[in-house]
């Protein structure tokens, strides 16, 4: 959560800039930012446009936060993508992890990740399976950091949840090495891990198909499970100091809403036609949930999509459920700022929701012309980016 307000200075789509994807190709992850520097990565392709067929050159890149001047890009891999995608998604689609002194980037599609320091070279690298996805969707779940003051603590958390195996691995960031790992049955899913502390346990939630799933960070051994549930995960899950909060949905399914508390171990799920538990505060269905990850802020819990939906954290009543101002589908995940929530629509425009019970939505227009837009904006003091299709774009 950051500190400044934006739109303060966000008065007009004159201040700002834009670059076109020097890292050629289409992306739809996220922008992390460190100092006066934004990552990104992309693929260029070579060959046949048969995606089966088509070499794909998977880059890393860094642009400065001030101008977009490109101040350096690395290629990490060039493959052939041995499953395919849906036309929406991209061989580019996992956001980076940076440290302070380290950027991670991962292409599931490759199954390959990297490491690279701030200027632009190379630390470690590490070859994975290819991850074959559901109805060749493509991948979608990005890494997850984990620092600690004493550096030889620091996780690096990777979730590859497909339809050959589901498997969570846990590496030492410093050279890539793994530490442990944790299977589950397999089935595919598209949600990022979530770091949560337990009454003083650090653990890693992880949403997949039918469960949700809660390790010790330290070891990787079990503590507690919600099972269940019809669904897989595309959005991640979203967490306060007492309790994880999820919702899901998918063609067919009942979309699951749940709060779990914190202080439980073991299996948590639910009897048959109960609504909650000593673990489950609440629980409900037509979660609202779509494809942006929930967050919550204060007594509320919002979920974003075609619709904007708004729960009392603490006991799971409806609060509202709007339509997003223009009617416009929301894919990346909003950003919280002091009271407000910001998001991108698929067209462009920044969606800026003010926190509370009652739904007051502002649509800006930002120029966008034919591009699409699924990823997540990155907030750096004044400044939100955010990528689309074609291009990376800061906007003051």
């Amino acid at each position: 959560m950051a500190n400044r307000d934006p739109r303060q200075r966000l008065v007009s789509t004159n201040h700002r800039w834009g670059q076109g994807l020097c890292i050629d190709g289409s992306g739809q992850q996220g922008s992390q930012t460190q100092r006066d520097e934004r990552w990104g990565d992309g693929p260029k392709h070579h060959g046949q446009s048969a995606q089966a067929q088509r070499s794909d050159r998977l880059e890393g890149g860094c642009l400065s936060l001030s101008d977009g001047k490109l101040l350096w890009e690395q290629t990490a891999i060039e493959a052939i993508p041995s499953f395919g995608k849906h036309a929406s998604n991209t061989f580019a689609t996992e956001t980076p992890a940076a440290s302070s002194d380290t950027v991670y980037v991962y292409f599931g599609a490759a199954g390959y990740m990297a490491a690279y320091d701030f200027n632009g070279s190379q630390k470690w690298s590490k070859s994975l399976e290819p991850q074959k996805i559901s109805n060749d969707f493509g991948t979608g779940s990005s890494l997850l950091l984990v620092e600690n003051e004493n550096s030889d603590s620091s996780r690096l958390i990777l979730q590859q949840y497909n339809e050959q195996s589901a498997t969570l691995l846990c590496l030492n960031p410093k050279d890539g090495q793994e530490i442990w790992r944790a299977e589950r049955p397999k089935g595919s899913a598209w949600s990022t891990p979530i770091h949560w502390t337990n009454d003083g346990t650090d653990e890693i939630i992880t949403g997949g198909q039918g469960s949700v799933i809660a390790y010790e960070l330290t070891t990787g051994k079990e503590r507690w499970k919600v099972g269940g549930l019809d669904t897989s995960f595309s959005c991640s899950l979203v967490a306060d100091q007492s309790a994880v909060y999820f919702g899901t949905s998918s063609p067919g399914s009942r979309a699951p809403i749940y709060a779990v508390s914190k202080g439980h171990l073991g299996d948590l799920s639910l009897d048959k036609d109960s609504t909650n538990s000593p673990a489950i505060l609440w629980s409900g269905f037509k979660s609202g949930a779509g494809m942006p990850s929930p967050v919550v802020v204060g007594d509320y819990l919002y979920f974003f999509g075609n619709t904007a939906t708004c729960y009392e954290k603490k006991t799971g009543k409806e609060v509202y459920r709007k339509r997003m101002p223009g009617g416009t589908l929301v894919a990346g995940c909003p950003v919280v700022v002091g009271d407000k929530i910001y998001m991108f629509n698929e067209a462009g425009n920044m969606i800026i929701v003010k926190t509370g019970p009652e739904f007051e939505a502002t649509e800006l227009a930002t120029g966008a012309k034919d591009e699409v837009y699924w990823s997540t904006p990155a907030i750096s003091s004044d400044s939100i980016l955010v990528r689309s299709s074609d291009a990376i774009y800061c906007f003051r």
